[in-house]
């Protein structure tokens, strides 16, 4: 239940999320929830990779976001590599919401926040793979230089409460916690940051990363969650996620480098015009067909 409560539906993304997704969050939280969980939960997480075994064995295709996703289908789950469809996820948020109303609620969002520079996480139900750590701590030493909030959406963990506690940050004045937010209140958030971090140790294909940069938002992020569609030095920050030092100056860098931000704005909304649903859609839709194709000739 927990792998699949990670992300929250958005539709036909989530379509391909879970099957490119499913092993990589049992992977990375299988160990953690075997030191707290129930028999009855180890039980049902056991039958389910059982179930999603067979299951992957017997299909004629699986839609996968990119190389890496592939290669974990190909070392773990012994998949036929000619089954694999390599398809990365989409954007439509700015499509959805750019309207002037939109924008209107926008200027009202960031004036209530005094001009402070605004940095955003998102982090689903799992702040700790998101990396939530990583992003406070930076955030306390940004927050020394440049007046600033940092906006975290999603589920926090008592862990991280505790953190925003001991480094002194106020919640409601320097951290914003909303929750869960509807794809209205994200997308407000996407078009009033400055910059997105998002700094995960463990990603499929992270999502909010091309949504962000679609509203031309430069992006500090790991290496798995900037892949593949994060250039470092062009439309934001590659950084290593246990680097603390080198992700508050990344951070800093996109802050105070006005020229610097402009460049990587642009650069970041263009690279997101190459992910829109309806490319990916086409470019999908060319692949069943070829798929098709190649069985009814056999």
């Amino acid at each position: 239940d927990g792998i699949r409560d990670v992300e929250r539906s958005r539709g036909l993304g989530d379509v391909y999320k879970r099957q490119g997704s499913m092993w990589c969050e049992m992977k990375c939280t299988f160990l953690k929830r075997l030191k707290n969980a129930n028999i009855k939960t180890i039980f049902r997480q056991m039958l389910d990779l059982c179930i999603e075994t067979l299951y992957v064995s017997d299909v004629d295709a699986i839609i996968v976001p990119h190389i890496n996703a592939a290669k974990e289908f190909w070392e773990i789950y012994r998949v036929e590599k000619d089954k694999i469809i390599i398809s990365p996820y989409g954007q439509d948020f700015y499509e959805r919401f750019h309207d002037k109303k939109f924008f209107h609620k926008v200027t009202n969002f960031k004036s209530k926040l005094s001009g402070k520079k605004i940095i955003l996480f998102v982090g689903g139900m799992d702040w700790e793979r998101k990396g939530a750590q990583t992003i406070l701590l930076s955030f306390s030493e940004v927050l020394k230089e440049i007046p600033s909030v940092l906006i975290m959406t999603g589920k926090p963990s008592r862990k991280h409460l505790d953190l925003i506690s001991k480094l002194g940050l106020n919640v409601g004045e320097d951290v914003l916690l909303p929750g869960l937010v509807s794809d209205e209140t994200l997308a407000l958030f996407y078009a009033s940051c400055d910059v997105f971090a998002l700094p995960s140790h463990h990603e499929g294909f992270s999502q909010p990363v091309i949504e962000v940069m679609a509203y031309g938002k430069p992006v500090v992020v790991s290496p798995l969650a900037g892949y593949p569609v994060v250039s470092t030095g062009v439309n934001g920050f590659i950084v290593d996620p246990n680097n603390i030092q080198a992700f508050t100056q990344a951070i800093k860098k996109l802050l105070t480098d006005r020229s610097l931000y402009n460049v990587m704005s642009k650069n970041a909304y263009l690279k997101a015009k190459k992910y829109s649903w309806s490319k990916i859609g086409l470019n999908l839709l060319k692949r069943f067909q070829g798929l098709l194709d190649r069985q009814l000739s056999n």
